[in-house]
Formats: structure tokens, C-alpha cells, sequence
């Protein structure tokens, strides 16, 4: 492998960095904000609130991708923030909501 092998193959990756940058900020911010809200309905005891947090975490990442971009028909990158807001909103409401009690 030469030098400029990993030059063009570092050009090609290039994009790829910045849009898992942007999802990642994204989802990210986007997450914080869910997560406290449903901690703060998970100490309230509001009953879907459970629901929600258990169907949030045991479904799979996989599942909500395919259900966000073929049945919802949504543009490929806001599919991935969705599912990744609903998938980690829900590990991290349990982990607030342990944390606030």
C-alpha cells in the first residue's frame, strides 16, 4: 500500500467522517431534551411512560431504521437521527431516571 493509496482512500472516507459527525450532533442534542422528558414522566409514574421506555429499548436499532425509511418514507439522513434518538432516548431516560431517584 503506498502513500497515495491512503490519500485517496482518506478522500473517499472524508465525507463519510463529516455526515457521521453531523448525526452524531444531531441525534445528540436531539436526545438529551427526550430523555429528560421521559425520566421526568418515568418519576411522575405516568404509566405510558413505562410502556414507552421498554418498547424504546427492545426494539431494535435495525427495526426502527426500516420502519422509519420504508413505511414512513423518510429522507435517509432524518431516518437515521429519528432512529437513533428513539433507540438511545431510551437508555438514557432509565439512566436519569436511577439518577434522579
Amino acid at each position: 500500500m503506498t502513500s497515495g493509496s491512503i490519500i485517496e482512500f482518506g478522500r473517499q472516507l472524508a465525507p463519510a467522517f463529516v455526515t457521521t459527525l453531523w448525526l452524531s450532533g444531531v441525534s445528540l442534542l436531539i436526545c438529551t431534551g427526550a430523555s429528560l422528558l421521559i425520566a421526568v414522566g418515568l418519576l411522575a409514574r405516568v404509566r405510558p411512560m413505562i410502556g414507552l421506555v421498554d418498547v424504546l429499548i427492545n426494539v431494535p436499532l435495525v427495526i426502527k431504521l426500516f420502519v422509519c425509511f420504508y413505511l414512513l418514507r423518510v429522507e435517509p439522513q432524518w431516518c437515521a437521527v429519528i432512529g437513533l434518538v428513539l433507540h438511545q432516548s431510551g437508555f438514557a431516560a432509565s439512566i436519569l431516571y436511577g439518577g434522579l431517584k
